[in-house]
Order: C-alpha cells, then sequence, then structure tokens
C-alpha cells in the first residue's frame, strides 16, 4: 500500500543517481554578492508601465488612427494654372476633348484650350522596334547591365 500512495516523483528519485540529483543547472548566487537598491525595482515597474503605454498608443493608432488635416491659403495670385500633358492617341484630332471635374465639383471644359498636334503613325516604326529587340536577348541585356554597374557589381 506504500508503495500506492507514493508518486511517480518520488520513484523517479529512486531510480536517478546522487550526482545527478544535486546538480544544479541554475546555481543561486551568494547572498554576499547581492545588495538591493533604494529604489527597490520601482524604476524596473515604472520603466515596464511606459512601455506597456507606448506599445498601447502604437497599437491604437494602427487601429483607429488620428486624421491630421492642415489648410491654408495660397497667396500667389496667379490668373491661370498650366498643365502640361503629352498624350499620343491613335486617332483624329478633332475627336479629342476635354472636360475636367475639381475636387469641389466644378466641371471645366477645356476643348477650345486645347492645342492638338498631329502626329503620324505608320507600321515602318513597328517593326523598326521588334528588330530592335530581336537583335539583344533577356540574358545578354542582364548580363549588360551587370557589368555597368560600376563600384556597386
Amino acid at each position: 500500500m506504500a508503495s500506492e500512495d507514493s508518486s511517480i516523483m518520488d520513484k523517479l528519485d529512486t531510480v536517478v543517481p546522487a550526482q545527478v540529483s544535486k546538480f544544479d543547472a541554475f546555481p543561486k548566487i551568494p547572498s554576499t554578492y547581492k545588495s538591493r537598491s533604494e529604489s527597490r525595482g520601482f524604476m524596473t515597474l515604472f520603466i515596464a508601465l511606459l512601455a506597456l503605454l507606448l506599445m498601447l498608443n502604437d497599437v491604437a493608432e494602427y487601429i483607429w488612427g488620428w486624421p491630421d488635416q492642415e489648410f491654408s491659403v495660397d497667396n500667389d495670385r496667379m490668373p491661370y494654372m498650366g498643365i502640361n500633358v503629352d498624350i499620343v492617341v491613335a486617332m483624329p484630332c478633332q475627336y479629342l476633348s476635354v472636360d475636367l471635374r475639381d475636387a469641389v465639383g466644378d466641371r471645366l471644359m477645356l476643348t477650345g484650350t486645347l492645342r492638338r498636334d498631329g502626329a503620324t503613325f505608320d507600321t515602318e516604326q513597328a517593326s523598326h522596334f521588334t528588330a530592335h529587340s530581336q537583335a539583344l536577348s533577356v540574358e545578354e541585356a542582364v548580363a549588360q547591365s551587370r557589368k555597368s554597374r560600376g563600384f556597386f557589381a
């Protein structure tokens, strides 16, 4: 009956050699080597609380975010704002129009002020591009780019 009452740890203690049971992987530091500080861990608690607050602040900013809006008046007085857009379209110029809507919702019909420059589309240019692409393979292009890296090659 006594063997039934003993725990598995007691059974293991009888099997384990004495040298192994006396071994301490993490020995305690002698008390003469230790000295308590005056603050007694208050600084540790303060730093831990501060780290927790900073972490919670970052998590809250990530989840909810805080909008940062800044408005100012533009003091530059210009009668117009120049916008240059270069677009090549394969269609007759007379069919092109430009209608804009700004952030306020005002529509600007700018077709009359649009400067149209005609462009010719010929198939010879396309054949020049295909001939050029066949002149240099992908492997050769990569090899040339690696050679031309200079100092960081």
